[in-house]
């Protein structure tokens, strides 16, 4: 959609570590359309072809097209849809004056053969120029339960696979959980209100 909208869009990565990883994506006039942000679970420790993953995506690969190329499946569990106010510095990459911006909450899920892992979750902040700062009913009910509780109810990683498969989403139960998206939001949110310099691009 970034694409279509404003043409060639390029990642600038502002942070890529074994737990955090920060970036733009910036459109060809330089402004940036989507900020995300992933906290990664420690799943991609587990396999040597998903730290070999891991490791590319470092290397300025896209997370999903890293995945992709390399065989896997993907899967989005999406937490939650809301509207945030927009830290200074993301106001002034977005170049917009607008004060909030719609985010975006999700797990990233991956699956090959018979290997499931929880890559991490990832928050997009998307400027106001590209998506409306507005929850709508679709945002809503797409809105599911987070993995950890399913498992909490005895379902395994091949189960929850399944239900996200086939869009079995809770999105009536998703309120009674949401302490556990509200500590996930947290953190996001302590992460994106660091004053981060821009570097140069």
């Amino acid at each position: 959609m970034l694409k279509e909208k404003y043409g060639k869009v390029n990642t600038h990565i502002l942070r890529d570590d074994d737990n955090i990883r920060e970036v733009l994506l910036i459109d060809e006039a330089l402004i940036a359309r989507t900020y995300a942000l992933t906290i990664k679970n420690k799943e991609w420790q587990q396999g040597d072809e998903i730290d070999k993953v891991n490791k590319a995506i470092k290397n300025g690969e896209g997370i999903g097209e890293a995945f992709k190329s390399r065989g896997f499946v993907i899967q989005k569990n999406i937490l939650d849809v809301y509207l945030i106010r927009l830290a200074e510095w993301l106001r002034y990459a977005f170049d917009t004056n607008n004060k909030i911006a719609k985010a975006r909450i999700a797990e990233f899920i991956v699956k090959k053969g018979n290997m499931i892992y929880n890559y991490g979750t990832i928050t997009e902040l998307y400027s106001p120029d590209f998506r409306t700062p507005w929850v709508n009913e679709t945002d809503k009910a797409q809105i599911n339960i987070p993995s950890s509780v399913f498992k909490s109810f005895g379902f395994s990683k091949e189960e929850i696979w399944t239900f996200l498969e086939k869009k079995v989403i809770a999105s009536n139960l998703a309120k009674l959980y949401s302490p556990v998206v509200a500590e996930i939001k947290q953190r996001v949110h302590n992460t994106i209100r660091e004053a981060l310099p821009l570097p140069a691009i």
